[in-house]
């Protein structure tokens, strides 16, 4: 968390939000949202399991009416789990050999927290700061076909 926000913010909040920069492809993963899909989707099939087996002990309390219902529920469970998935590839697949802004994000704060660790504890706070309000000022390409691969050299 950036030292703008951190002063506003209490403890606990600030912990939080750090725990959620930890892992920052998180942010882009669906694979929660996936398997609850999926768990919703295993229900569905219960319910429409009688609809399949006539030996099933619920199938003779079903009438035309809920097998219909059960198996369009089932049906359209699928269907969003297939359609989850897909997100998911489609996600994977185009963030595949990248670096996202939030993964970009998270190593330049955690170098920045390395750097006024560092500087702080030798006694350097306004290195710190100086190396700060330089990183700062970097952009970004505003071309994204250009080659913006980072090469760090240390003495």
């Amino acid at each position: 968390m950036s030292q703008f926000y951190g002063q506003h913010v209490s403890k606990t909040l600030a912990e939080k939000i750090e725990e959620f920069c930890r892992a920052p492809q998180e942010m882009t993963s669906l694979a929660d949202e996936v398997a609850i899909a999926r768990m919703n989707c295993a229900e569905s099939l219960k319910l429409a399991a009688p609809c399949f087996d006539p030996s099933h002990p619920q199938a003779a309390k079903m009438n035309d009416t809920v097998k219909a219902q059960a198996i369009a529920l089932l049906q359209e469970s699928l269907n969003h789990v297939r359609f989850m998935v897909e997100s998911m590839a489609k996600i994977e697949n185009s963030a595949r050999d990248k670096v996202s802004l939030s993964q970009m994000n998270y190593f330049v704060q955690a170098v920045m927290r390395i750097v006024k660790n560092r500087c702080e504890e030798a006694g350097q706070g306004d290195l710190a700061k100086l190396i700060g309000e330089q990183l700062s000022q970097i952009k970004l390409p505003e071309d994204p076909n250009m080659d913006t691969k980072v090469s760090l050299e240390f003495d």
